[in-house]
């Protein structure tokens, strides 16, 4: 069993606060995942046991807060900060009243005043919901968001940046119920990100960063793809500018129209300039190939359908493509790929077979 792509990360803060890991230690669901888990990670043992034994004795509910219950969890919390100040607002017209008889000492703490109570209403209101759960409130916990083959998502972040993901990937961000997000995030598989650019309360750009396996990917407001397969790595950016730096300590700059790959295994890294919509174009539900061989097209089916390719005809292998394949699903995307390279695509089982037509008779 493959388990979850990121726990090698997690702190015990992350352990508590997914949604998978509550509910296997509330109701044991999911189990082989996470013995798996503690057979890969036995370095997380510690992390794990800690994370258990929290959930345990404060009883949390299995589940996180759906967005209705988070909404009205802060409204809750507003109707009791303004129920309070209303109290306090009530308490300063009394004071007013004893100043305008003579009593100045409470007038001049009367601004003072005000702030205080104002704080202590606050807290109060914050303390009212902690027997639920308020500590998520400005906690961020992790996202993950995963495709299976064949499919893709759109996801909005919390700064408003759009990724397209791929399918058979994943991400992987973190937020606070409340949207704090640290534009950050972590992909395994492939997706086209268009970055908004974002200011902190000083004016200052926000850099936002993209983790893959051996590479970082750090920018202020751009378009570009990134792909993490197998044992190579790579950025293709299509506007804007970015910065690509590769653990090993290497870092190379790139501008729209480059493409860099990383082979982790070699570390072997390349770049040169390309039409991105060969890299990009997937997102928009087809393909775009220039002179690419077949043992590419093979490697895509792979990726993003789970299937095995069969070739029955060496003369198929040494075979190039050029131009725009539709791929809305699998279906449309063989047809299209069959009349391109004129052969007969057949599916049996988990495979494609690739054939010559045959000849008429």
């Amino acid at each position: 069993m493959e388990t979850g792509k990121f726990y090698d990360q997690y702190t015990v803060d992350d352990f508590i606060l997914d949604e998978r890991f509550h509910r296997w230690v509330m109701e044991g669901r999911d189990d082989a995942l996470w013995q798996q888990v503690l057979r890969d990670y036995p370095e997380k043992h510690e992390a794990i046991a800690a994370a258990r034994s929290f959930i345990r004795s404060m009883q949390i509910k299995t589940h996180l807060p759906a967005r209705e219950q988070e909404q009205a969890a802060l409204e809750r919390f507003r109707e009791r900060a303004l129920a309070k100040e209303a109290v306090v607002m009530e308490g300063m017209v009394h004071a007013a009243e004893d100043g305008e008889k003579g009593d100045g000492t409470k007038m001049r703490r009367l601004g003072q005043g005000r702030k205080w109570l104002i704080r202590i209403a606050a807290s109060v209101a914050i303390l009212g919901l902690a027997g639920s759960t308020s500590w998520m409130l400005f906690k961020k916990r992790p996202v993950v968001v995963g495709t299976s083959y064949g499919q893709m998502k759109q996801i909005k972040l919390p700064d408003n940046s759009i990724i397209y993901l791929n399918a058979n990937s994943s991400l992987r961000y973190h937020k606070s119920i409340l949207g704090g997000f640290n534009r950050e995030v972590w992909l395994e598989g492939e997706a086209f990100f268009q970055v908004e650019k974002e200011t902190d309360r000083s004016g200052h750009y926000q850099n936002f960063r993209v983790h893959t396996r051996g590479m970082a990917v750090e920018v202020l407001g751009t378009a570009f793809n990134v792909k993490d397969r197998n044992s190579n790595s790579s950025v293709t950016l299509q506007s804007g500018k970015v910065q690509v730096s590769m653990d090993e300590g290497r870092s190379v700059t790139l501008a729209p129209g480059e493409h860099i790959e990383f082979n982790r295994k070699e570390h072997q890294l390349t770049k040169n300039k390309v039409n991105p919509e060969r890299y990009t174009s997937w997102k928009n539900l087809r393909y775009t190939f220039d002179q690419t061989p077949v043992s590419e097209l093979v490697q895509i089916i792979r990726d993003n359908y789970g299937l095995e390719v069969v070739i029955a005809d060496e003369k198929i292998s040494d075979s190039n493509l050029s131009g725009v394949l539709e791929a809305d699903n699998l279906q449309t995307f063989v047809n299209a790929l069959s009349f391109a390279l004129n052969i007969t695509i057949r599916k049996e089982g988990n495979q494609l077979i690739f054939e010559p037509k045959q000849k008429l008779q």
